[in-house]
């Protein structure tokens, strides 16, 4: 019974959003293909520089040219820029993950609005939300990584390069070629990254919402002290073991369980109170 009041409450969230959503996936795809375009189109021209003669995508093929591609930033410049669009789209759905919540409070005539005012197990509105925003960050997550598939595969292809190569190129840049932090590619940061990530960001985000809307007068100060202060320890702990991998792996899935059931108490503590609207 409540599985499918929480699926139904997910199909009228994801309904609001979905033309909106699939129109981001779209434009985040096909700039993605059109900066790896030009990216290597730039690359092609630096090949055929150095063989001498113009003879097309072949050329990539000439050692000199794949030993220029091995040395040249394309990969890892096309991994970093391509990270950007990931990083906007994901801010997006940040934005998405409040307005989730405030535009049901600000319009009273919305039927989530009249739940939450009925004697009714609010927690499943939360689970619900929870549900539609971890479908729209995987989803976003899933066409990004489909994208760097596609432009490793075409390198391979093209160049004559291994995928093993391509992906010791990234992880091997020089620090200065990078304007942020971009994670490696390897598994943990894939799993500690992609997958528990948004989450844990999102639990913790829809925790302080509920901080704001529970408590009286305080509510938004306690909510944004909360985030704040769960992100400061997350980056603190990072900082401190960050030259000890297998360390810093065991403390953030310890600190990832420990925020996590923490907040789903507090959600569900607070979800028992008068929502302030």
């Amino acid at each position: 019974m409540m599985a499918n009041k929480i699926w139904t409450l997910f199909e009228v969230e994801f309904k609001r959003i979905q033309k909106i959503y699939f129109a981001l996936l779209t434009l985040l795809f096909f700039s993605n293909e059109g900066l790896f375009s030009f990216l290597f189109n730039l690359n092609l021209k630096e090949s055929e520089s150095i063989i001498g003669y113009k003879v097309g995508m072949s050329v990539l093929k000439e050692e000199a040219a794949i030993e220029a591609f091995s040395s040249s930033d394309v990969a890892q410049t096309t991994y970093q820029l391509t990270f950007f669009l990931l990083i906007g789209a994901l801010l997006w759905c940040l934005y998405y993950g409040l307005a989730i919540w405030y535009k049901d409070f600000s319009n009273k005539t919305k039927p989530i609005y009249t739940l939450f005012m009925l004697p009714e197990n609010k927690f499943i509105i939360f689970i619900s939300k929870l549900i539609t925003m971890l479908t729209l960050i995987y989803g976003v997550i899933l066409v990004q990584f489909l994208c760097w598939l596609i432009m490793v595969a075409i390198m391979k292809n093209i160049s004559g390069i291994s995928i093993e190569h391509i992906i010791n190129i990234i992880n091997n840049a020089r620090p200065d070629i990078y304007m942020i932090h971009v994670p490696q590619i390897s598994r943990v940061e894939f799993i500690m990254i992609f997958i528990l990530g948004p989450i844990l960001a999102m639990t913790v985000l829809f925790t302080g919402i509920m901080m704001h809307k529970t408590v009286k007068k305080i509510g938004g100060l306690l909510g944004v002290i909360y985030v704040i202060s769960i992100i400061s320890v997350y980056f603190s702990i990072t900082a401190l073991y960050n030259t000890y991998s297998d360390v810093l792996m065991k403390t953030h899935l310890i600190f990832y369980l420990v925020v996590f059931v923490m907040s789903m108490v507090v959600s569900y503590s607070t979800l028992t109170k008068k929502i302030y609207v």
